[in-house]
């Protein structure tokens, strides 16, 4: 698997877990679904972050102009 393919497998898994959060917005909005947020989807959105920048570091990603 390439670094990009393993990147953007990461970046979905992180987007699915993250996005658990608005399921459980819709039953409850509690101190949960606080924890929630701050141990796991902020943590986990601002680990895409870091996966989309090494991506647009990786060689011949894009068409040179």
């Amino acid at each position: 698997m390439s670094k990009y393919d393993y990147g953007i497998t990461q970046f979905n898994k992180n987007e699915e877990k993250a996005l658990t959060l608005f399921t459980m917005l819709e039953s409850d909005v509690s101190e949960k679904s606080i924890e929630f947020i701050d141990n796991i989807g902020i943590p986990t959105w601002e680990e895409n972050i870091q996966i989309f920048d090494e991506l647009d570091r990786i060689d011949g990603l894009y068409p040179h102009s």
